[in-house]
């Protein structure tokens, strides 16, 4: 039986919009935080959904290549905006009494996690670590010649 779509139709490449596509959720985002038009489960699906892209994104122009110097400043900015809304939600989660994380598939342990692991990302990318310290602790770990 042959398939209605051809698989290349359904392929996702990244091209030079992409970060205005993660600025267009992450500041449909930001109105929805400040605003608090929404149900809080509304925000975490929307703060999801932009991290999701913004990963995506993050994946193909800064780990999988060279970034370029507007890479780098979209995705710092990015970063640290997401890591605040994922904390600024961590904190109406742990106050909000109606959602049941069972229910939903999203508990406060997943989305501190989640913070977590951005914070530590925005630190692996943009912490104040010198080229000398980074160096002396791969040789450390890896031996004299990683560092090189």
């Amino acid at each position: 039986m042959e398939s209605i779509h051809n698989q290349s139709e359904f392929d996702y490449h990244i091209d030079d919009r992409d970060w205005s596509a993660v600025q267009l959720l992450v500041s449909e985002l930001q109105e929805e935080l400040a605003e608090r038009r929404s149900h809080l489960l509304y925000r975490l699906a929307a703060w999801s959904f932009a991290l999701k892209v913004f990963k995506r994104i993050e994946g193909e122009r800064i780990v999988d290549r060279q970034p370029s110097e507007r890479d780098i400043n979209y995705h710092r900015a990015m970063l640290g905006f997401l890591k605040g809304c994922g904390e600024l939600l961590l904190h109406q989660f742990r106050m909000h009494q109606e959602i049941d994380p069972k229910v939903i598939g999203f508990g406060f342990d997943n989305l501190a996690a989640t913070v977590e692991s951005l914070r530590i990302s925005e630190r692996m990318w943009y912490g104040d670590m010198t080229k000398a310290r980074r160096e002396e602790i791969l040789a450390d770990v890896f031996g004299p010649e990683s560092a090189a």
